[in-house]
């Protein structure tokens, strides 16, 4: 007896275990069964410390490919015919603008002339342009409003591991038969890898980001060990190519100085084994020193706009003593408190917090004139 009593339950538990092993959650295992599906759960796996590492001639070659996609974006009228140069009627400042060979970079140029006006193939040319690649910034380009010389530049974010630098030019002109030439020029500058002794290693567990203005404090003061954060930013800086000598790649925008960032790698036992640091003088290379051998300096392209986003950081704040200031000559009371500043002119007062993360908060009413003042500090851009 007991025996055939136990017999229908073992075979209900064994179908409520073999459920379960499917990934299933099973509420109960009677006659109503509600079955929900697992959501799964997803690894990040850190990228290798050499995956956006390239060869030159592989990143030549991608350049070459790459500016044949850029140059797709322009779109003529279909009375347009490409000739092989400017013609010769058009002014001598306006012939010589096209480039004619960029060292480490793959240059393509196209030059078209349609019996159109200037204005009307102005308006085509930008109403048509196809929106693939999509540049660094949107450009809505005026159609109203179309002067004697209109040149549209776009730019568009470097490749990490492949290129530093991509864009588009795009210019036109009338020619005194009443014509309109056409002439647009794409560039990508690939990436020439440093040796490989300027290699970071793969045994970076940690890295120590500081941010600092002038001999100042740090204003940002963060240490990352998310394996796959840390090992995203090996990968990126491992990606860098060897800074050229006469172009500046990268820049800043605000009203006073930039700040000094440095980049320190560690391993798991806290050993400094590189260190990089983007200073605030000359044309902004990337300083590199791996096991205490400074290697050539680096473009730094768009590294720390990534590293930013990906650590939800700001490496240029705003200071307090610079906001304070600013409100201060509007009619603000300003108050130093903790991490911050107790800020007011009518009304309940905001708390204005800097945190070491670069980013900033604020408890309370958000005046336009809090905005306008944390808005004095530089920001990162990035020319190509």
């Amino acid at each position: 007896m007991t025996d055939r009593t136990a017999a229908p339950y073992n075979k209900g538990v064994r179908r409520c275990l073999g459920i379960l092993a499917l990934g299933l959650v099973v509420s109960a295992c009677g006659s109503s069964v509600r079955v929900i599906p697992s959501r799964p759960i997803i690894l990040r796996v850190p990228p290798s410390s050499t995956a956006l590492r390239f060869s030159t001639a592989s990143n030549r070659e991608f350049a070459r490919r790459d500016v044949a996609r850029l140059l797709r974006i322009v779109v003529v009228p279909q009375a347009a015919r490409q000739v092989a140069a400017v013609p010769r009627s058009a002014p001598a400042w306006f012939r010589q603008e096209l480039s004619h060979g960029l060292s480490g970079a793959a240059v393509v140029h196209r030059t078209w002339v349609v019996d159109e006006s200037l204005k009307d193939v102005v308006r085509f040319v930008r109403t048509h342009a196809r929106s693939r690649p999509r540049p660094e910034s949107p450009l809505n380009r005026s159609t109203n409003r179309i002067g004697s010389r209109p040149n549209d530049s776009y730019l568009f974010p470097p490749v990490p591991g492949r290129s530093s630098s991509r864009w588009l030019n795009i210019a036109m002109l009338a020619l005194p038969n009443g014509a309109t030439v056409i002439t647009a020029q794409a560039g990508d500058s690939w990436i020439h890898p440093p040796p490989r002794s300027a290699e970071l290693p793969r045994t970076v567990r940690r890295i120590d980001i500081t941010s600092r203005y002038y001999h100042r404090r740090p204003s940002v003061l963060l240490h990352v060990r998310d394996r796959y954060d840390v090992g995203s930013i090996v990968a990126w800086v491992n990606g860098l190519g060897v800074a050229p000598h006469v172009i500046c790649w990268g820049g800043w925008g605000g009203s006073y100085g930039r700040p000094v960032v440095t980049l320190t790698f560690r391993n798991a036992e806290g050993k400094v084994l590189a260190r990089g640091t983007l200073s605030n003088l000359g044309c902004n290379p990337f300083s590199l020193a791996v096991d205490g051998q400074k290697a050539q300096p680096l473009i730094v392209g768009d590294l720390l706009l990534r590293i930013q986003q990906r650590l939800d950081a700001d490496f240029s704040p705003p200071l307090p003593r610079d906001v304070s200031s600013c409100l201060r000559g509007r009619g603000w009371q300003v108050q130093q408190v903790t991490d911050g500043l107790a800020v007011r002119k009518t009304g309940p007062p905001s708390v204005i917090t800097f945190h070491l993360t670069g980013k900033v908060t604020i408890a309370g009413r958000r005046h336009p004139a809090i905005s306008r003042c944390l808005r004095s500090s530089p920001h990162f851009v990035y020319y190509g």
